[in-house]
């Protein structure tokens, strides 16, 4: 797939467009990310930080993972399931959790534009952590700002739209918006579906567009490298295979 553009406007258009083919199957991925947030009232409130941060380096890590080289292959016109993807996560879990635990250790990581695709680098590119971290560094040169700007467009545009969805939610369910925000007790249905239904928009439609959205930048720049380095084929790359 070509990107001819990472204008925020341009990339969130292309998202919607692109994701449309697979959008069902890529919402198989969401399911196991619901765990921590629909399970986390069932945990004492002492170990909710500690299970979400466990969550956050397995659970998540893997799925999320999973699904970042499942749109690759899609995106390519390449054969791949729900299982070869979490294959070759699993494969590559190692290195996706030394990451993860970086960015938990480390904050600023979640904010540095430069190291926004190391995940897409161990994943598609078949890199080591190490490498990784320096493949993103060289990919994203001359376009940090550029990436922070789309990025900072996307978040608040999902900020938005979550915002109103909630307010949408919480006023059909009697609930308030303090409501959605804490953890639902079980015993309270109205709180507890409406909670299940935010959530849902968050994780069913934020989460897969959010990735699209990455994706079309990552594509983006392995064009400007081809091009730079006057590449005939990307075959000149290497990439997952899957098995």
């Amino acid at each position: 797939m070509r990107v001819s553009s990472i204008h925020p406007w341009y990339l969130l258009e292309s998202a919607f467009r692109s994701i449309q083919p697979f959008y069902g199957t890529l919402l198989l991925f969401s399911v196991p990310l619901s765990i921590s947030p629909l399970f986390s009232t069932m945990v004492p409130e002492s170990l909710r930080s500690v299970f979400s941060t466990l969550y956050y380096l397995s659970i998540w890590s893997i799925f999320s993972s999973a699904s970042v080289f499942y749109i690759y292959c899609k995106l390519n016109c390449q054969k791949i399931s729900i299982q070869q993807s979490i294959r070759v996560s699993l494969n590559k879990f190692a290195d996706l959790l030394l990451w993860k635990t970086l960015q938990v250790v480390l904050i600023y990581t979640f904010i540095i534009p430069r190291l926004s695709f190391v995940t897409w680098a161990i994943m598609i590119e078949n890199y080591s952590l190490e490498d990784a971290l320096r493949r993103s560094w060289n990919l994203t040169r001359g376009y940090g700002w550029q990436i922070f700007g789309s990025y900072v467009a996307f978040a608040l545009g999902a900020r938005a739209a979550t915002t109103l969805s909630s307010g949408l939610i919480a006023a059909a369910f009697g609930v308030s918006l303090t409501d959605l925000s804490q953890p639902a007790s079980i015993t309270d249905l109205p709180s507890v579906v409406a909670k299940v239904a935010d959530l849902g928009l968050s994780l069913f439609l934020i989460q897969p567009i959010s990735l699209m959205f990455y994706m079309l930048i990552f594509l983006y720049l392995l064009d400007v490298e081809r091009q730079r380095l006057s590449l005939k084929s990307p075959a000149a790359f290497t990439t997952q295979t899957v098995e």
